[in-house]
C-alpha cells in the first residue's frame, strides 16, 4: 500500500483497490482506498494539510478491518487509525521514536476486560445465563454468534440479548446435532496444533489410556492438560509442541495443547475465543478467554482446560472459533480485539 501511494499519491474522491499482505495476521487482505478531503491534522512536531483517505480491508475469511490514513501531496503516509484496535500512529524522526517515554502498549489480556456490575456465585457451575449487550457502532448479533449453547436476538441498532447455557460431554443430550460437521482443518495437523508429533501423540495415548468412549476420552484429555500446564501469563501464543515443552501457558497454550491431544486420539477439534467472567482488582467482569470445542457424537461440545470442570457454564460468551490452518491462524484473535473499549455487558438473570 505504501508503495502505491508513493508512486501515485491520491487525490480527493479517487479509490484505489490494492492486494497486500498484512504482516500482524500473515494474511493477504483486499484493501480498498478512498481519498476525501484535504483537512488539518494535529502531528507531534506540527499541525499539517493532509489528505484523509477511509481504508477498508478485507480478509480470505471475509472479516473487514477498517482505518484512516492522512497522506502528504508527496503519499507518504503520516498518521493512521486502525478503527478496530482504536490504536494511532504516527510518522516520526529516529530521534522522536527513540526518545524516553511511557510507551504505548497493547495487551489482549490486560486490555481487554469489561466491567460488570453484577457479581455471580460459582459462576462457572453456572447453569444459564441471560444477558444483554451493547456494541458501540456495531450489531452484536453481527460479532456474538448464535449456536447450541448460545443464542442470540438482535434488540436494536448496537444492542443484543444473549442466553448461554452450560454443556459438556455428560449432558450430550441437551446439545443437537451439528449442522456443520468438522473438516479436514478440524482433523489435521498444523503449524500450530501439531497433532502428528511424537510428543504430542505419546501424551495423548497417555492421557485416555484404554478409555475407549469419546466421552470419556475428551474428559480425561481436558484434565490432563489441566494438571500438566502450569498457568503462567507470561507466555507468548505458543504452538502445541511448544507447550508440550515448557508446560507453561496461559488460556491459549492450553486450548492449543487440548485440540491436539484430541486430534492425536481421533476426535476433531478447534478453538474458540471469547470472554469469560472473572473478578480482579477491578472487581467483577468479562475477559479475553479461549477454549475448545470437540467433535463428539454428531455434536461440537465445549471443553476448558484452563478450568477443567467436565465442559463450560454459562458465564462466557463466545465470539469465534478457529481451527487455526495455516497462515491464517492469528486472525483468531481479531473478531475479539474489534471489540475492545467498544463493548458493554449486562447481566440479566443467572441460574
Amino acid at each position: 500500500m505504501e508503495l502505491s501511494l508513493w508512486q501515485s499519491p491520491m487525490k480527493p474522491g479517487q479509490t484505489r483497490t490494492l492486494r497486500a499482505l498484512i504482516p500482524a495476521i500473515n494474511q493477504i487482505g483486499r484493501i480498498e482506498l478512498t481519498a476525501r478531503q484535504y483537512e488539518t491534522v494535529r502531528l507531534p512536531e506540527k499541525p499539517s494539510r493532509l489528505l484523509r483517505i477511509e481504508t477498508q480491508t478485507t480478509l480470505a475469511d471475509g472479516q473487514t478491518l477498517t482505518g484512516t490514513l492522512w497522506t502528504d501531496p508527496a503519499g507518504d503516509i503520516l498518521k493512521e487509525h486502525n478503527r478496530e484496535l482504536d490504536l494511532v500512529s504516527f510518522r516520526a524522526s529516529k530521534q522522536m521514536a527513540l526518545e524516553a517515554s511511557a510507551a504505548a502498549r497493547y495487551d489482549l489480556l490486560a486490555d481487554l476486560f469489561v466491567p460488570v456490575k453484577r457479581r455471580l456465585e460459582e459462576p462457572y457451575r453456572s447453569r444459564r445465563i441471560r444477558y444483554r449487550v451493547r456494541l458501540s457502532g456495531d450489531d452484536p448479533a453481527r460479532v456474538f454468534p448464535s449456536s447450541p449453547t448460545q443464542t442470540v436476538r438482535s434488540t436494536g441498532p448496537e444492542t443484543a440479548e444473549v442466553v448461554v447455557v452450560a454443556a459438556g460431554p455428560k449432558r450430550l443430550d441437551q446439545l443437537p446435532q451439528a449442522t456443520q460437521p468438522p473438516g479436514q482443518a478440524e482433523r489435521e495437523p498444523n503449524s500450530i496444533i501439531q497433532s502428528d508429533d511424537a510428543t504430542i501423540r505419546r501424551l495423548a495415548a497417555e492421557a485416555v489410556g484404554q478409555l475407549g468412549d469419546p466421552c470419556e476420552q475428551v474428559l480425561a484429555l481436558e484434565g490432563f492438560v489441566h494438571r500438566f500446564v502450569e498457568v503462567d501469563y507470561s507466555q507468548a501464543f505458543a504452538s502445541a509442541v511448544d507447550v508440550a515443552s515448557t508446560r507453561r501457558g496461559d488460556c491459549s497454550e492450553h486450548a492449543v495443547l487440548l485440540a491436539a491431544l484430541a486430534r492425536a486420539v481421533g476426535i476433531p477439534a478447534r478453538v474458540v475465543v471469547g470472554l469469560i467472567y472473572t473478578e480482579g482488582s477491578k472487581g467483577p467482569g468479562f475477559a479475553y478467554h479461549m477454549w475448545n470445542q470437540v467433535y463428539v457424537e454428531g455434536r461440537w461440545v465445549p471443553l476448558d482446560a484452563t478450568l477443567a470442570l467436565g465442559g463450560t457454564g454459562a458465564a462466557r460468551l463466545a465470539i469465534a472459533h478457529h481451527s487455526l490452518e495455516g497462515a491464517s491462524a492469528l486472525s483468531c484473535f481479531l473478531p475479539v480485539a474489534r471489540v475492545a473499549g467498544q463493548l458493554e455487558i449486562e447481566i440479566l438473570d443467572a441460574q
